[in-house]
């Protein structure tokens, strides 16, 4: 499952003893629409597992997420990574896009 710190109880299901997540069009969209109540870190500097982990997410995201999404919405997630990469920092909030869920609870 993606963290998506807007998922919220009705957004898992349950499944052959597994819990699966679905998106609700936040984490895998073309569009960027970053939403989190966890803005604490925005601007922090990426820890080592923290690129290692977008690394990984560059390289193997084509070839794992074809069967579940569009080509572009995995050059979105490749991009993502990317830029991510290039400025070695968490995100911080975007200008005129709600980042704040709602309802926050």
């Amino acid at each position: 499952m993606t963290n998506n710190s807007d998922r919220k109880g009705i957004h898992l299901l349950p499944s052959a003893g597994a819990v699966l997540g679905c998106d609700h069009g936040l984490c895998f969209h073309r569009e960027p629409k970053l939403r989190t109540v966890l803005w604490g870190w925005a601007g922090e500097p990426l820890r080592a597992d923290e690129e290692a982990l977008l690394e990984r997410t560059r390289a193997v995201a084509p070839q794992v997420l074809e069967e579940f999404l569009t080509a572009a919405e995995i050059r979105a997630v490749v991009a993502r990574a990317e830029a991510m990469m290039a400025s070695a920092t968490l995100p911080v909030p975007q200008d005129g896009w709600p980042s704040i869920p709602w309802p926050p609870l």
